[in-house]
């Protein structure tokens, strides 16, 4: 499971900075902390079912909650009816993670398809399907 989540981080957009529009490059700790909470396993469920990730700024952990949340979301986590909730020390933290994730949302065109976001009260939803019927 940490190498799925790795490769869909690896699949999205750099969505600000000098580096905008290239795919993301995990950095070694960002790995490492997937394959600590992915990788542990019994009956193919995963042990690690919450984390605290604590960095001095500007290290990228945003990025990473973003790119984690999504792939609960829309990802390779993903469960049917499932909810992700992602949650900030202040409301302005909320906010970034938040946009980062907007951010990638409107620059992947599958998922601008399928989900819809509500940025007025900070949600995003999985959006209807709509698959042509066969009689």
């Amino acid at each position: 499971m940490p190498e799925r989540v790795i490769a869909f981080a690896e699949a999205l957009p750099i969505t600000s900075g000098i580096h905008a529009g290239q795919k993301i490059r995990l950095r070694d700790w960002q790995k490492a902390f997937i394959h600590a909470v992915y990788g542990p396993q019994d009956a193919g469920r995963r042990v690690v079912r919450t984390a605290l990730l604590s960095l001095p700024r500007k290290n990228g952990k945003s990025q990473l909650a973003a790119i984690l949340a999504l792939a609960h979301l829309c990802g390779p986590c993903a469960e049917s009816r499932g909810q992700v909730f992602s949650a900030a020390s202040d409301r302005n933290q909320s906010s970034i993670i938040f946009r980062e994730m907007v951010a990638i949302i409107e620059r992947v065109p599958l998922m601008a398809a399928r989900l819809n976001i509500r940025s007025f009260n900070k949600l995003i939803l999985p959006g209807l399907i709509l698959v042509p019927r066969t009689i």
